[in-house]
């Protein structure tokens, strides 16, 4: 806790010494300083000083000088000597001391003189932040790094784009999240003090953009069952990505695309499934990939037409082990047949797996 007001006296000469007190008259929030009146003077005790016996060299206060060499006649009692007003400016964090001094000459006894130092109560400060560093960017968040220079700081604040300010709390980072994906952004914090009746300025600012969402190609349009779906993905190591299939607008499965990983297998069981669903030799694929588990790729969605007729390009067969094989036009190789036979000749085929 701070003063108000005090006072410095010199060293005693012959029961007479000099003084200076002084008073707190104000304080500035915004501008930060303190006002104060002093008066200088000399106590006598009961001796008296006859001409050009009192002498005051030099007052300081707060570092400069106010008042020097002044030579006074026919003193006696106590007598105020001299005056004024000062401004005395706060440091940053709105803390204050200062010093006192005063130096005089009395005739026959020389010099004397006294100081002393003060400590004014504080100003409250308006807080003030900067931002230094943001980082962990992904998609749709990131991690602000500021630092709380001076100032009474207990509110955090931030605004994107010089919007609305938007409260948020941790010291010396916090978390921005809801973003948007692939978003230019510029970001700025402030402080304010308990009450909130001090509000800091606006910090400076920074610049950054949110990654973008895993999008997606399908290498080719025209498959041959059962061929795995291989996807072009780009942005596929900025977050979580997978897969969702879908066959004939029905969910068929969905997988997890780790980063490298862009092929959509199908068991034999998703195999059969597709089979069933076969119309004139072909049956609609559509793929939609999604990030976070959140933002579907929406745009690039591709439908693929599977040839039905794939399965009849076996053309000569062998039996091996018991096993009915046929071999493969495309590779050379035997194969273990798979075989569907169409149940339901009279309407829309049925197919049911023979081998």
């Amino acid at each position: 806790m701070g003063v108000m007001s005090g006072s410095v006296v010199s060293r005693t000469l012959k029961n007479s010494y000099f003084y200076v007190n002084w008073q707190q008259t104000g304080q500035s929030t915004d501008g930060n300083y303190t006002t104060i009146n002093w008066q200088a003077g000399i106590v006598c005790g009961t001796d008296r000083w006859y001409s050009n016996a009192v002498k005051i060299y030099s007052i300081w206060i707060n570092g400069s000088q106010v008042h020097w060499g002044e030579t006074f006649s026919n003193i006696s009692g106590t007598m105020q000597l001299a005056s004024g007003s000062e401004t005395i400016y706060h440091d940053g964090n709105g803390n204050k001391s200062f010093g006192i001094s005063i130096g005089g000459w009395l005739y026959s006894y020389g010099d004397t003189s006294g100081e002393s130092s003060f400590t004014l109560n504080s100003i409250p400060r308006h807080p003030v932040l900067s931002l230094q560093s943001i980082e962990n960017i992904g998609i749709d968040s990131c991690l602000v790094r500021y630092k709380h220079t001076s100032g009474q700081f207990y509110h955090l604040q931030y605004r994107l784009n010089n919007g609305a300010w938007i409260n948020s709390s941790g010291n010396p980072t916090f978390t921005i999240t809801g973003l948007i994906p692939n978003t230019n952004y510029t970001i700025q914090v402030r402080g304010m003090n308990q009450d909130k009746s001090l509000i800091g300025n606006a910090s400076n600012s920074l610049s950054f953009k949110t990654k973008d969402i895993a999008h997606a190609s399908i290498e080719s349009n025209i498959l041959y069952f059962p061929q795995p779906i291989k996807l072009n993905i780009t942005n596929q190591a900025n977050a979580s990505v997978s897969a969702l299939v879908f066959l004939n607008d029905e969910k068929l499965k969905e997988i997890t695309l780790l980063t490298g990983e862009n092929t959509i297998n199908f068991t034999e069981e998703e195999q059969t499934e597709i089979y069933k669903k076969f119309v004139s030799n072909k049956v609609t694929i559509k793929v939609v990939v999604k990030t976070n588990n959140k933002y579907e790729d929406t745009a690039i969605t591709k439908e693929i037409n599977f040839n039905g007729d794939r399965p009849t390009i076996y053309v000569t067969e062998l039996k091996k082990k018991g096993q009915l094989w046929k071999r493969n036009k495309e590779t050379g190789k035997y194969e273990k047949a798979i075989i569907w036979v169409n149940t339901n000749k009279g309407g829309n085929p049925i197919w049911k797996k023979a081998i």
